[in-house]
């Protein structure tokens, strides 16, 4: 069976693994240096813009490429829109598509399909608008060609590069609700395979006479085509007429696509992704290719000069680039776990596709899912806040396999497991492992938690978008939680039939479940990027010290989010060349903090501390820690026990003082001796957060020795739980990134203004 699945075109997180993968490129770039080139590429077109409101291109560049003045104008908008510039209240826009709407382009294929891809986004099915019936007249313009265009639009033999360019226009208005008749789909299909050369790959040519070799920046864009039409067409069950055609393309990629050809060529790169994108694989030849391609495109510059010396000159050779870079990190809605033939993992193929389209449409912004496998790691695997494994037969993986799926659950994500038919067997293998997996860390936490139980009908997982009548007696969900979250979910219904099928009306509640999943996941807040903070590797990077952090255990449900100190040990790695040596589930005992300089004290349930421990923890500050505590997802039980603490211990201690930290204190400025941290001004909030406390507040609640040295930190929203990238349902806590600022300040406070316990 084909393992590579259609998907509709689109994070949200950054990850520890210390799971390696060959098949895996270690990633280096991050975030922030994507958000860098983004907002470099986009100013630089901008400031390229004539004062007509276009890009017109040179002669010489439309010479070398057969291309009209008029393409510089239509691929700069078209990148433009990609990359998030609006339509609305944008003068500058408006006056582009206006230019764009006058052009002559008759004769002109890539254009008017550009053009129509333009259009479909910025105005789609909007009647009011004045260039409604340039874009429909764009269309039939295109319609005409019956599967086959070339340079100058529909004739008889074409080339393929055309037939890319139309297809993919007409794919778009398609998306944007543009009545779009199949039988230029079916046509289509028919002449890609057509052409298609015995190796499997595509070359240029059209003509069977003329056909040269094959070539990896047509077979991507061939790949991208069928897939297109595949959706296009509508097909929903059985095997795809032309699979075999699409298997043959695969093995002519992966035998052929390299990184240098990956890299060789910015159509090459633009491409490659339409068929990742298309396909919904994370992986193609080997190779993570947003992260190679994304890796040479952010790379810093101080000019853009040398763009007169490429292949496609100063606007085209940027346009395709930020086409890519703001592809590539459009937000996931699901992974798609593929773990072997056979297995009923895609028996519904495209479920996920058109769940994902229907997320586009009623959302109103562009989201893609991908396929994953257990051969990548876990940092890879968290691209995604949730993964769908679906199963007929009883769910064999080894138990390597199945402590990746627990680390992934542990490091931020949700495991959903989701039946393909009814699934019995399925589904008692799954509900049988995911509590012998969940064992040890249950065992690890002494508590309750972390042990699968049926979710009663007043579950917010059954209304969180909208409520669905009788959810749990028709869904029978059950999930397994760490305290603040569910890491894993079972749903005893085939919702994916639905979504396979295009059932919106009659397979509503499925699809309603979909959506109640996604924003559980995600906590209602909105998605990141593709690629969350990535850290340079640690392992090149040099630690010049330790922090030496003892992670306090008590019965407050101390054990969640267990990987968030790794996130934070890779960020100050990164930024200061400072580690994290961590003691996880330290007692709280005064012999145990020897060596110690941060205590890690988090929570969620109420708890109380006896005499020893209040005593303990009060020497260990007193003789120069940092105690940092946390109420994890701003848990108000837990807060009313940190409080209790906090005055046992300073009971009738007047030297110490209690107060937020100042904005000048190091604690927010980030300056402490040699090292930096971050500036902590107004911190970003969930949704969760904004909502239960409207005016943000002080993040930082300190306890001060009488020479104003900070002892305690205590923060009573969610920190410790977001670090991870996750923003969980409920949490009433600060956004990834803020949240990792706030625990690096405090951890390079401990190491400069404090002293190891003795």
């Amino acid at each position: 069976m084909n393992k590579r699945l259609i998907c509709v075109v689109v994070l949200f997180l950054a990850c520890f693994s210390s799971i390696a993968s060959s098949q895996n490129v270690m990633r280096e770039t991050t975030d922030k240096d994507i958000d860098v080139a983004i907002s470099a590429l986009k100013s630089y077109l901008w400031s390229n813009q004539y004062k007509d409101g276009g890009w017109p291109l040179s002669p010489r560049y439309c010479h070398s490429h057969m291309l009209t003045p008029g393409f510089g104008t239509a691929i700069t908008i078209f990148a433009l829109l990609e990359s998030g510039e609006s339509y609305e209240n944008n003068e500058k826009m408006k006056k582009a598509i206006d230019v764009l709407c006058r052009l002559d382009l008759r004769n002109d294929l890539k254009c008017r399909a550009l053009r129509v891809s333009a259009l479909s986004r910025t105005i789609g099915v909007d009647k009011k608008s004045p260039y409604q019936q340039i874009l429909k007249q764009d269309i039939e313009w295109l319609l005409k060609g019956r599967g086959v265009w070339g340079e100058k639009g529909p004739e008889k033999y074409g080339d393929n590069t055309c037939n890319h360019f139309a297809l993919m226009a007409l794919w778009d208005a398609s998306l944007a609700g543009m009545e779009i008749k199949k039988n230029i789909f079916l046509e289509s299909e028919k002449v890609w395979t057509s052409r298609q050369n015995k190796d499997g790959g595509w070359a240029i040519t059209g003509l069977e006479k003329l056909r040269s070799r094959s070539t990896v920046q047509m077979t991507a864009a061939a790949l991208a085509s069928m897939y297109a039409c595949r959706d296009a067409a509508s097909f929903s069950s059985g095997r795809y007429a032309y699979e075999k055609n699409i298997d043959d393309g695969w093995k002519f990629m992966d035998s052929n696509l390299t990184e240098e050809e990956l890299t060789s060529h910015v159509y090459t790169e633009f491409s490659v992704q339409q068929a990742g994108m298309a396909s919904g694989d994370k992986f193609i030849g080997g190779l993570d290719w947003y992260a190679i391609i994304a890796d040479k495109l952010a790379q810093p510059r101080t000019s853009f000069a040398d763009y007169d010396s490429t292949q496609w000159g100063h606007i085209v050779t940027p346009a395709y680039e930020l086409i890519i870079l703001s592809r590539g990190r459009l937000p996931l809605t699901f992974n798609k776990l593929d773990y072997g033939a056979g297995t009923g993992w895609d028996f519904h193929p495209r479920d996920i596709a058109r769940f994902t389209e229907y997320m586009d449409t009623n959302f109103e912004r562009p989201m893609r899912w991908q396929i994953v496998s257990l051969k990548d790691n876990i940092r890879t695997l968290l691209d995604s806040p949730i993964m769908m494994i679906s199963g007929e037969d009883a769910m064999n993986i080894n138990e390597a396999q199945w402590k990746m799926l627990v680390d992934y659950s542990l490091s931020g994500g949700t495991l959903l497991f989701v039946p393909v038919k009814k699934g019995v067997k399925f589904l008692e293998s799954v509900k049988k492992k995911l509590n012998e997996s969940f064992a040890a860390v249950k065992a690890e936490s002494e508590t309750s938690n972390y042990a699968l139980r049926a979710l009663p009908s007043d579950d917010p997982l059954y209304s969180m978008y909208k409520e669905i009548p009788g959810g749990d007696r028709l869904m029978k969900l059950s999930a397994l939680s760490d305290g603040t979250r569910y890491l894993a979910v079972v749903c005893e219904r085939d919702i994916a039939q639905s979504w396979q099928r295009k059932q919106i009306l009659s397979g509503k509640k499925d699809y309603l479940m979909g959506v109640n999943f996604f924003l559980y996941a995600t906590g209602m807040n909105s998605l990141s990027s593709r690629m969350r903070p990535v850290f340079v590797r640690t392992s090149e990077k040099p630690i010049n010290i330790n922090i030496q952090v003892g992670w306090l255990k008590h019965k407050g449900n101390w054990n969640t989010q267990p990987f968030a100190l790794n996130y934070l040990h890779d960020k100050l790695v990164a930024e200061n060349s400072v580690g994290l040596s961590i003691e996880k589930g330290l007692p709280i005992d005064a012999d145990k903090f020897k060596g110690k300089q941060l205590l890690w004290m988090t929570g969620t349930k109420s708890f109380q501390l006896n005499g020893h421990e209040i005593l303990a923890l009060r020497k260990f500050m007193k003789n120069g820690g940092v105690l940092f505590v946390n109420a994890v997802g701003g848990s108000a039980e837990f807060d009313e026990s940190v409080r209790a603490m906090f005055e046992e211990i300073f009971r009738d201690d007047t030297d110490v003082i209690q107060s937020f930290a100042d904005l000048d204190s190091p604690l927010r400025t980030g300056k402490m001796g040699e090292y930096r941290g971050p500036k902590i001004e107004k911190s970003q909030r969930t949704y969760a957060f904004r909502k239960a406390v409207p005016q943000t507040p002080d993040p930082l609640w300190v306890y001060m020795d009488k020479k104003n040295r900070v002892m305690a930190v205590y923060v009573k929203y969610g920190v410790h739980d977001t670090m991870d990238g996750h923003t969980g349902y409920g949490a009433i806590s600060y956004m990834p990134s803020d949240s990792l600022d706030i625990a690096a300040n405090v951890a390079l406070y401990s190491l400069v203004y404090g002293m190891s316990f003795k």
